[in-house]
């Protein structure tokens, strides 16, 4: 099978950002043209026996903007060892394009010109390695573990200086703020244990449940091992359902129905990491006003308050004959829980203090399903 992606199709891509040491505009991107991403992949089913199924798959990507390409190998096994038990093993190769941005990146030449230094930078590459175990306990009810072991090679990092800097943390709060030079020789690992405990829709009722531990680490190009800014260690989802049949809609030999329903979703994630600062008077102001000094060589160390989250659902829908009307009372972050988002500073005094996300949400509905 052949899959074509178009990442990016410009006439023309350009963008600035302001330097306030020059207190001016420079030019960060500027390009006119197009790229493609090109993918290929083929696999192969073998049955060892009924019980034992092997799956070996090949992928292949192809980057034509600066000509980089990637070839992985994939492998999956399972065993059935009873009837409602199963061993898996999985292993492969992942390759995937670096933010489209990074690769028009310009930098300012000692002669005035511009070049995209970023421009030859390869794909970032992973290999995972899962061992899992899925038990379907009833007709309603399954169990499933997962093992995981996660190396990332080929991470982007800061050429020009040895710093803790890696693309790996990107995207943990919105906006990138990237040095203009990089190169693909920083790394990363993630590993970690995942049980997800299901009861599938019975009788009105489903519930699902998940954990996750896990440890998240990178290194930088200064070559020390540090967590990523993802690294919360734990994350519990709990989601239970309800539904209820209302009236003499329980026939169902009528086509309308009334059904209630409620569901209510719990979220429970260690917090999220943050480069630590301090503040001190700014001599740029002639110290009247305070600036932050970051401890860079103590990068995501230290981690916010963890993060809770209760959100609750109910919905009324009524099954007509030819259309379905859905009324629900959508309420987010039902207590009201005060989740950090950033920590900030007061340019005049000093002070610190948090941002928090969004409070208590009330959000009505109404669907009208053909």
């Amino acid at each position: 099978m052949l899959t074509l992606w178009l990442p990016n199709h410009l006439q023309r891509r350009a963008e600035s950002q302001l330097f306030r040491s020059e207190n001016q505009f420079r030019p960060i991107s500027d390009f006119s043209g197009s790229s493609v991403l090109t993918q290929v992949y083929a696999q192969y089913q073998y049955k060892f026996t009924d019980n034992l199924t092997l799956n070996p798959g090949l992928h292949y990507q192809y980057f034509s903007f600066n000509s980089t390409y990637a070839v992985e190998p994939r492998l999956g096994l399972k065993w059935e060892y009873a009837s409602n038990r199963s061993l898996n093993l999985g292993y492969g190769i992942h390759s995937q394009l670096l933010p489209i941005n990074i690769y028009y990146r310009q930098t300012l030449m000692p002669d005035g010109t511009y070049r995209r230094l970023n421009q030859e930078l390869s794909m970032l590459k992973s290999q995972h390695v899962i061992l899992g175990h899925d038990w379907s306990i009833n007709n309603n009810l399954r169990l499933k573990t997962e093992a995981y072991y996660q190396y990332i090679y080929g991470a982007c990092v800061n050429k020009p200086e040895k710093t803790y800097f890696s693309l790996l943390n990107e995207g943990a709060n919105f906006g990138m703020d990237t040095p203009d030079t990089l190169e693909a020789k920083g790394t990363g690992k993630n590993y970690g244990l995942e049980l997800t405990f299901e009861h599938f829709l019975n009788k009105g009722l489903y519930y699902l449940i998940t954990v996750s531990l896990y440890d998240s680490k990178y290194k930088g190009s200064d070559g020390v091992e540090r967590n990523t800014a993802f690294n919360g260690n734990y994350v519990l989802n709990a989601l239970v359902g309800k539904e209820f049949e209302l009236g003499a809609g329980k026939s169902e030999a009528r086509k309308a129905r009334s059904i209630l329903g409620f569901d209510l979703k719990t979220t429970w994630a260690g917090g999220q990491r943050y480069i630590p600062f301090a503040t001190e008077p700014d001599p740029a102001t002639n110290y009247t006003t305070y600036r932050q000094v970051f401890d860079y060589q103590h990068a995501y160390s230290k981690k916010f308050s963890d993060y809770y989250r209760t959100d609750l659902k109910i919905t009324y829908r009524r099954n007509g004959k030819h259309i379905t009307q859905e009324y629900a009372l959508d309420i987010q972050n039902l207590f009201n829980s005060k989740n950090i988002y950033t920590e900030r500073f007061n340019r005049k005094t000093g002070q610190k203090s948090f941002i928090y996300q969004t409070g208590l949400l009330v959000i009505p509905q109404y669907r009208i399903i053909f």
